[in-house]
């Protein structure tokens, strides 16, 4: 633990402008439920007018372009695209996918953590794709962040599920 708080005490002094570094650090804090000194890097992020970019995914369909962040509503087919990940959520689960909560870095219940990891912008944007992409085809998504390993582990078991490549792309 002594290295950690060394590496985030010398990524702040290293990049003190860059708001990535203060996620991280945040980000860190978190891993080893240190609520307080996560919260507190964070409120330091914002003092300095700094804010988060927000993670993001995107699906090409036909001649348009398709946005979605973590738990968004806006698309005009959020109730089809909501539909459609829940029940292939249980499909997933019952080929063996199991969600995994450490990837919520959040310090909320059990069943929060499951709710905030079920609508990443990711499964959002591949739904999407699943339902628009009748016979055959490849689904592609391109995000503007890493994948969480937890929905690394769901796209896998979605391609199994629905026989249908998807793939993504930084």
């Amino acid at each position: 633990m002594a290295v950690r708080r060394l590496a985030m005490k010398h990524l702040l002094a290293l990049e003190p402008q860059d708001p990535s570094t203060y996620v991280l650090t945040s980000n860190l804090y978190s891993e080893l439920a240190r609520w307080q000194c996560s919260e507190s890097t964070r409120l330091k992020m914002r003092e300095k007018g700094m804010c988060k970019i927000p993670a993001k995914s995107w699906m090409f369909h036909g001649n348009s372009i398709h946005s979605f962040f973590a738990r968004d509503r806006s698309h005009p087919q959020s109730k089809d695209i909501y539909a459609g990940l829940d029940v292939l959520i249980l499909e997933c689960m019952k080929s063996g996918y199991e969600p995994d909560t450490t990837f919520v870095l959040h310090d909320v219940e059990e069943y929060q953590k499951r709710h905030f990891l079920m609508y990443h912008s990711l499964k959002l944007a591949a739904m999407y794709g699943l339902l628009m992409a009748g016979h055959g085809g490849t689904i592609y998504v391109v995000k503007n962040i890493r994948m969480c390993g937890d929905c690394h582990s769901f796209l896998e078991h979605a391609s199994a599920a629905t026989g249908k490549e998807i793939w993504f792309t930084i």
